[in-house]
């Protein structure tokens, strides 16, 4: 019965975590003039550099049809490219224009500074236990 407890408190946990950050992107995102998907869709791409659609669909936890909408409006403005793969003609390869990656790492720093500035106040020793925590927990899910 203990167990069965702590399972379903971090589950709420969990959920309470992601709605709260669901929220607060929309929020902060909006201040952009972008949505919270295009916005993470340009910092992903800035990271991982070039990716298919079937890579950005699983990586934002989105259909492809929703990704594929997101990437006609980048595209549109001018932010991403689209390219065949050089091995599967399939294959669409996408990345950032030179102006999609000025203002991927814009909103990347942006959120990071506004993060930091989030959290500036709190303990640094319950900051650190607490990504700790989040990482642990990280590891076991991966590794279920």
């Amino acid at each position: 019965m203990k167990e069965k407890y702590k399972g379903e408190e971090v589950e709420t946990v969990l959920k309470m975590i992601k709605r709260l950050l669901r929220n607060f992107k929309k929020i902060q995102y909006k201040k952009f003039g972008y949505t919270n998907l295009q916005i993470e869709s340009m910092i992903l791409l800035l990271e991982d550099k070039k990716l298919n659609m079937n890579d950005i669909s699983e990586k934002l936890d989105l259909n492809r049809s929703t990704a594929t909408k997101i990437m006609d409006t980048l595209l549109k403005e001018g932010y991403i490219i689209r390219e065949k793969d050089k091995n599967d003609g399939r294959i669409l390869n996408v990345s950032l224009t030179e102006r999609g990656k000025e203002l991927a790492t814009d909103f990347k720093n942006q959120i990071k500074d506004y993060y930091g500035r989030l959290i500036e106040g709190l303990d640094k020793q319950i900051l650190k236990n607490t990504a700790e925590s989040i990482r642990n927990i990280e590891v076991v899910l991966e590794n279920s």
